[in-house]
C-alpha cells in the first residue's frame, strides 16, 4: 500500500509539472449545446474544427460559431 501511495504522489507531481512544448498551445473550446461527449476531432485545412459526438451528430466550428453538419 505504501508503494502505491508513493507511485501515486510521483505520478501526480509529474502531471502537475508537465509543460507544453514550444510551438503548441492549449485551448478550451465549449461544446455545442446538447452535446454530451466527443468521439472524434478533425481540423480541416480552412481552419474549421469538426467533431462527431456520441449522440451521432457531426458539428463544425468556424469563427467561434458551431453549426450542425449532419
Amino acid at each position: 500500500m505504501k508503494t502505491i501511495s508513493i507511485l501515486f504522489v510521483l505520478f501526480s507531481f509529474s502531471i502537475l509539472n508537465a509543460q507544453i512544448p514550444t510551438g503548441y498551445n492549449v485551448q478550451s473550446i465549449p461544446l455545442p449545446r446538447g452535446s454530451v461527449s466527443v468521439l472524434g476531432l478533425c481540423h480541416k485545412p480552412d481552419g474549421t474544427l469538426a467533431i462527431c459526438t456520441w449522440e451521432g451528430e457531426v458539428w463544425e466550428r468556424k469563427n467561434d460559431v458551431w453549426t450542425k453538419f449532419a
